[in-house]
């Protein structure tokens, strides 16, 4: 969220006085805080779902244990974090067992078309408040519906194909 965003939206219930400057600009340095491990345990269980729905693992995989292993090395690989030993979190994650085949990936890929929609608003001189953007907004991605396809409408209010670059740009500021 931008300084002037928070600036605006942020004020005491009582005083209604605004958050100070300088408590924005210690909230949003800690922005990214965490962000790295999150998006490395994304990761992989973005790949250990995409590979438990592969050729590879049902030829690979026979036993319980087949499973916990590559899921714990892939994790160790991945993550840099140990499993916690006696656990499987893969008991609990019911995403591999309910119909996403293979589609975990698509939590993170939002994140990086949101990204990519979002650098729009932020780079205006406007900023969020960006009125004209938001009615685009409103017109290209929120009105059609289910009638046109997700990439149509990216496309038509990016005026281009989605692509990373604003995501990545997130952890360069």
């Amino acid at each position: 969220m931008t300084a002037k965003v928070l600036k605006r939206l942020s004020k005491h219930f009582v005083s209604s006085v605004p958050l100070p400057d300088d408590e924005i600009a210690r909230l949003q340095k800690t922005r990214l805080i965490g962000e790295g491990i999150r998006y490395r345990r994304q990761i992989f269980m973005s790949l250990l779902d995409l590979y438990l729905h592969s050729a590879a693992a049902a030829e690979a995989i026979h036993t319980a244990e087949d499973l916990f292993k590559i899921s714990s090395t892939m994790q160790r690989e991945m993550t840099g974090l140990e499993p916690v030993p006696s656990t499987s979190f893969l008991a609990s994650w019911y995403h591999i067992a309910q119909g996403y085949d293979a589609g975990y990936y698509g939590y993170l890929w939002s994140e990086v078309l949101a990204c990519d929609v979002y650098a729009c608003f932020e780079d205006s001189p406007e900023g969020c408040m960006n009125g004209q953007l938001g009615k685009k907004y409103r017109k290209t991605i929120l009105e059609p519906g289910a009638v046109k396809t997700g990439d149509v409408m990216l496309r038509d209010f990016l005026g281009r194909p989605p692509n990373d670059a604003a995501f990545m740009r997130r952890f360069n500021k």
